[in-house]
């Protein structure tokens, strides 16, 4: 089932993106790119290591060319393939040893490469070779849920052909650590898939992660999941432990595509909150290919700006995490009406849910002010978002809870809690929630008026989690997560190997994943002619708004347009396309700004339509202000376009200005969350630096020459400097890059090994900073890099009666010793241990018939880690 998605005006920021992501053979590139910039971030280009990259071939993947073409999709196919086996034979005429492991036609075009890191600039000097990218890692990102998502009522319903609405003819791709098709909740669910790790057609999943998602999904047993009649193609990217690469998770993407996978869900991710990646691409193609791609937020929240890659990606779903309807603790000062809901904080003992005690203020929770604290309440006010700290000191005291109040105005999360065990097993916790500052004040009011006993009681609700990464994305500046599901304490299935009784109660953005993954295949089955945009739209328009302990909606930032309802996304009579709308990052003090999107207003009913709109501001400011005409209408099947205007005066203070349009026909009300922002504090000015090369020797003898340094910049900064430092904290030894305003996007630089005025810089261990300074803020990020062009210094002890080899060798970071006896090839290891400083000590007796009798010329090698060579010849004589 294909459902060809047609990118409109609405989308005009996302078709800039894909514009930069187009094959040169289908928009003709008038400017030749160099060899050395086609090689990205992270790819080593040692000679003598063997280096595993992705390969991206200028030719198109069939998914971009079928769109582009009338030609027979398997005879474009057949064309890409073709070429791949052209470049596969040329690459192979240059590097004799290389091998090709996976090959990707669909949504990327090209193949995994594993050669000698000489032979890599050689593979980039090829015509048909577009880009060559490292290969990363990625790792997984973790009963009532689905009658909370009103999963159960859609079941009641029916399709076209009379069917119950369960997801049956739903293909959802499970791109994960494989799943257990034996387990008895998900006999018959699995039809086809394959195993990327172990390079076989059985992923069965050795770590539970996969057969969890999978149980979310379509499980129809014990666990009930949120499509019980879909079936499940189980790719394994993913090892037991839980970690994999991009090579195996494209290829799982890849080949999900090719076996009309309707819906595909990718439970995983890194952290890099970043777009523009080979992982991004694949599933922009997917979904432009007809696939629904749902992708989890990430679990680094409660930060902003944590969302993850490739959930930062345009067009997938991405998805946060809240909680089910359960009890959140509430206090109450005795003798008033007033009552407090808390948050809990996650890995936290439980917070008494009934009972009178004593509260007590004890300050920012110091050690001193937290002996005050013994059987009572401890309320201390936030001074960071890591309490661990906080909950081990009013353990130590014998406190009996913690409230932790926010340090300004608002509710709050904390991280989840580092819980530290005694020897007998016991959490070196005590019970810690957290309040809005507003709440704060109130309890410090009561407590000042003399009024110190408390309540505690409990309330039953859903609300996010304090664990899901928050937005928006950087470089595109979207709204994510899309969407929320339940994502906290969710019972599913596992492998019987994994835990015994097959079941697991897990935690994570993971969990919520597949609800939405789920919740699209009921859609796919009751409207087979949406495509990926119209099913995304359909959940976020109509999804639940979340509430914090202040009743407040929580920001666009936090659960994107809200938790999803079934229901009424089957239901909706109207889609609005985009789901969310985002104004882009504007510059501060660049006078009043007027920026205009359009949202395609679809009619799906037999009617026409005529939809009143409204916007609301999340905060009113004079200068900020979002306009719509007053109403739209469109015929029965009609789509129209709908303009909306931002004014937005950039002398207000930075932040994240947000809303929402709604548009409403009748009783009927569907919602486009938009953000607009002027550069808000947070957001990282760089992200994702590696180096090819940790080790340098710019000794012109072309061994270890150079390292490329590669990095993301959202912006473009008002200066970018690169500086060496022996020490971490002390000042910069050198300074080898400076650039006013260089271009934003993913960087590769070049280094030699000199400094900006064109002086080598000395061998030593140094840390490497990068830093970007942009609009008064500064953004670091820092690695390590050993330069080291002196060759190692081998001293000989004198010869003694017996044949040996001993002596010192002076070198900072030696790697290798070997022996070789005059007239062999074969050169042998010698053992040398670490004495002090820069000296290792060797000691290599020579055992009966390795040497001739009488005299043996032999050479010793010693070579650095830089690549640095020394050798020393020596007579030893053998009884």
């Amino acid at each position: 089932m294909k459902r060809w998605l047609v990118f409109v005006t609405a989308l005009s920021l996302v078709v800039s993106s894909l514009v930069y992501m187009a094959p040169t053979d289908v928009q003709a590139d008038s400017h030749e790119v160099k060899p050395e910039n086609k090689i990205a971030q992270g790819v080593s280009t040692k000679e003598g290591k063997r280096v595993r990259v992705l390969v991206e071939m200028k030719a198109a993947p069939v998914a971009v060319l079928n769109e582009k073409s009338d030609v027979d999709e398997e005879e474009i196919r057949t064309d890409v393939v073709e070429k791949q086996e052209e470049l596969s034979e040329e690459m192979k005429e240059i590097s004799p040893d290389l091998q090709v492991g996976e090959s990707y036609d669909t949504v990327f075009s090209g193949m995994e490469v594993t050669a000698d890191g000489a032979d890599i600039k050689k593979l980039a000097e090829l015509p048909e070779v577009k880009s060559i990218y490292p290969v990363r890692t990625y790792q997984t990102t973790m009963k009532g849920s689905a009658p909370l998502i009103g999963a159960p009522e859609a079941w009641k319903e029916k399709d076209s052909k009379g069917q119950p609405l369960k997801g049956k003819g739903i293909k959802v791709a499970v791109i994960d650590t494989g799943v257990d098709a034996k387990h008895p909740d998900l006999k018959g669910k699995v039809v086809g898939g394959y195993d990327f790790i172990d390079k076989d057609r059985t992923p069965q999943d050795g770590h539970g992660h996969g057969t969890h998602v999978a149980g979310t999904i379509a499980a129809d047993g014990k666990i009930k999941g949120v499509a019980p009649g879909a079936s499940i193609l189980a790719y394994k990217v993913l090892d037991d432990e839980g970690f994999g690469d991009t090579a195996d998770i494209i290829a799982g993407v890849d080949q999900a595509v090719k076996d009309g996978a309707d819906v595909m869900n990718l439970s995983l991710g890194m952290d890099a909150n970043v777009p523009d990646e080979p992982m991004s691409w694949a599933l922009e193609r997917a979904v432009q290919n007809g696939v629904v791609a749902v992708v989890a937020n990430g679990n680094a929240g409660p930060d902003r700006w944590t969302v993850g890659s490739p959930a930062a990606t345009a067009n997938v779903i991405s998805v946060g995490a809240s909680t089910k309807k359960e009890r959140s603790p509430v206090v109450q000062v005795a003798g008033d009406r007033k009552k407090v809901e808390m948050n809990k904080i996650f890995f936290s003992p439980d917070m008494p849910l009934k009972g009178t005690y004593s509260l007590v203020d004890a300050g920012t929770g110091k050690t001193a002010e937290m002996k005050k604290a013994k059987g009572k309440i401890a309320l201390v006010k936030r001074t960071r978002n890591n309490v661990s700290a906080v909950a081990k000191r009013a353990k130590l005291a014998g406190a009996v809870a913690v409230i932790v109040y926010n340090n300004k105005g608002g509710d709050w999360f904390a991280e989840p809690l580092m819980v530290e065990v005694d020897d007998k097993g016991n959490k070196l916790a005590t019970p810690i929630a957290t309040i809005s500052g507003g709440h704060g004040t109130y309890l410090k009011e009561q407590l000042a008026a003399g009024k110190a006993k408390v309540r505690l009681s409990s309330v039953k609700r859903e609300k996010m989690t304090d664990f899901s990464s928050r937005g928006p994305a950087v470089g595109n500046w979207e709204i994510k997560p899309d969407v929320v599901a339940p994502g906290q304490n969710i019972v599913s299935t596992v492998p019987k190997t994994v835990v015994k009784s097959g079941y697991q109660a897990d935690s994570g953005t993971s969990m919520a994943a597949p609800h939405v993954a789920g919740a699209a295949a009921l859609l796919l089955q009751k409207h087979p002619e949406w495509n990926p945009q119209e099913v995304k739209s359909a959940l976020a328009n109509t999804a639940v708004p979340l509430k914090d302990t202040d009743q407040k909606p929580y920001p666009k930032s936090v659960q994107g347009a809200g938790r999803i309802d079934v229901m009424k996304a089957l239901h909706t009579k109207t889609l609005a396309m985009r789901s969310s709308v985002s104004f882009g990052l504007l510059k501060p003090n660049t006078g009043v700004q007027k920026v205009e999107k359009n949202v395609q207003v679809k009619n799906l009913d037999s009617r026409g339509k005529t939809y009143t709109t409204r916007v609301g501001l999340d905060k009113r400011n004079k200068g900020f202000s979002v306009d719509v005409p007053k109403s739209v209408t469109a015929q029965p099947g009609e789509t129209v376009s709908l303009p909306i205007t931002l004014t937005l005066d950039t002398k207000l203070p930075r932040g994240e200005y947000t809303g929402t349009l709604y548009l409403k026909d009748g009783s009927r009300e569907i919602k486009v969350p938009f953000q607009a922002l002027i550069d808000p504090k947070g957001y990282p000015l760089l992200e994702m630096l590696s180096l090819s090369e940790w080790v340098i020797s710019p000794n012109g003898d072309n061994i270890l020459d150079e390292t490329v340094l590669s990095y993301y910049l959202p912006v473009s900064p008002d200066e970018l400097t690169i500086t060496l430092h022996r020490e971490v904290d002390g000042k910069a030894d050198y300074t080898i890059y400076r650039a006013k305003q260089p271009n934003h996007g993913a960087i590769d630089w070049v280094w030699d090994g000199k400094d900006i005025k064109g002086k080598t810089v000395k061998d030593g261990n140094y840390d490497i900073r990068v830093t970007a300074t942009y609009l008064g803020r500064k953004g670091e990020a820092f690695s390590s890099i050993v330069v080291d062009t002196t060759p190692p210094q081998i001293r000989l002890n004198k010869q003694t009666d017996k044949p040996r080899l001993s002596g010192l060798v002076k070198e900072d970071n030696l790697e290798r010793l070997h022996w070789q006896l005059e007239g062999e090839k074969k050169w042998k290891k010698i053992n040398f241990k670490f004495v002090k400083d820069d000296l290792y000590r060797f000691n290599r007796l020579f055992s009966k018939g390795e040497l001739k009798k009488g005299e043996n010329k032999v050479t010793i090698r010693a070579i650095d880690i830089g690549g640095n060579i020394s050798t020393k010849k020596v007579t030893v004589t053998s009884p």
